[in-house]
């Protein structure tokens, strides 16, 4: 399944999101919202123009996840 990850490097919550999928042999593509700040559009539109990260997107079409748990991530890649 196709996963876009957009984040800050600064951020606890991305980095722990990015150690799970790695953990999980999960791949995906990494967005740094810091250093191309002009796709936060793209993130924009995926938790109602709320600034939150991470922010992470599924290629299945299906609901993104917003400051994902690490439980929260493994539930919903099994359901994939």
């Amino acid at each position: 399944m196709d996963i876009t990850v957009y984040g800050k490097t600064t951020c606890a919550d991305t980095i722990a999101t990015r150690e799970t999928l790695e953990q999980l042999g999960q791949s995906y593509t990494w967005v740094d919202l810091e250093a191309e700040p002009a796709r936060w559009d793209e993130a924009l539109a995926a938790n109602g123009g709320v600034q939150r990260v991470p922010t992470v997107m599924f290629g299945d079409g299906g609901a993104a996840l917003v400051e994902p748990t690490a439980a929260e991530l493994r539930e919903r890649l099994a359901a994939s």
